[in-house]
Order: C-alpha cells, then structure tokens, then sequence
C-alpha cells in the first residue's frame, strides 16, 4: 500500500511518486535528462514500453527499479524542453501568447509550475479584449520570482 509521496534522485534526474486510489496504487513521475533531440515537433508525447523505463533507470537505486517494475504496461514519454538558457524574445504578439510551462522554465509536476500556469489562464481570460501584451509581461515578470 503507498501511505505517502516520495522522490527519488539519480543520475541526471529525480523520480516522484504519488499515492492514488486511497494508497491501492501510486501515480509515478520519473525525469530525466537526455542529449537526444524530440523526434517530433508536433507532438509533445510518445509511447514507451515499461522496459524502456527499467533500461534508462538501471543505475539508479533498487527501489525506484522495483517500483518500475511493477508498473503496469506500457506508459508516454513526455517533453519537457528547458528555455532557461534560451529564452523566448516575447510572451505575446499580436493575438498568440505563451503561457503556462511554454513560458516558463517549469514544469507542472511541481506546484509551483502547477500555480504558474493557473496564474497565467486567469490572466489571459481576464485579458481577452483587453491590453494582452501588458498582462503577459506583467506575469512573466511576476513568475521570474518564483
């Protein structure tokens, strides 16, 4: 039965786990770093099988293996693209923005990327029809605190 939340560290990442299901299942995070580009642009998931997860996690602790290999199927591989080093010239232009983890060097898995893209929904519904531009710099401004 999982009774709480962990994290786990290990070479060039950190794996999370949560308690679902009043403790009958546990919801499973796991980050890590590659040097591999995404393969397609368009799509910000992929399928991967749980031999994927036991091969790329292999030199880290025999409890976060164990917890993986338990996972039932298969499961997605999701993009988390750093802009930290790389940031974008503008948040808003003309009638597109960027918000939420797009905009900030984030991501929801953690609540405070989970607070900056609630944060920045309310602002852009509350900005339609008004100055778009100064409501995004003003919470890009407000995030870089964080």
């Amino acid at each position: 039965m999982a009774a709480n939340a962990e994290m786990h560290l290990g070479r060039d990442g950190h794996g999370l786990t949560f308690p679902d299901d009043k403790g009958e299942t546990i919801n499973v995070v796991a980050l890590t770093r590659t040097k591999e580009g995404w393969p397609d642009p368009h799509y910000s998931t992929r399928a991967a099988a749980k031999q994927d997860a036991l091969n790329g996690y292999a030199c880290w602790s025999k409890n976060i293996i164990h917890i993986f290999s338990l996972l039932n199927g298969d499961a997605d591989i999701w993009a988390i693209f750093d802009i930290l080093d790389h940031p974008p010239t503008t948040h808003a232009q003309k009638r597109k923005i960027i918000i939420g983890n797009a905009a900030h060097a984030i991501s929801s898995h953690h609540v405070s990327g989970a607070g900056s893209d609630v944060e920045d929904s309310t602002l852009s519904a509350e900005g339609v029809g008004g100055d778009i531009e100064k409501i995004v710099t003003e919470a890009h401004e407000r995030s870089e605190k964080i």
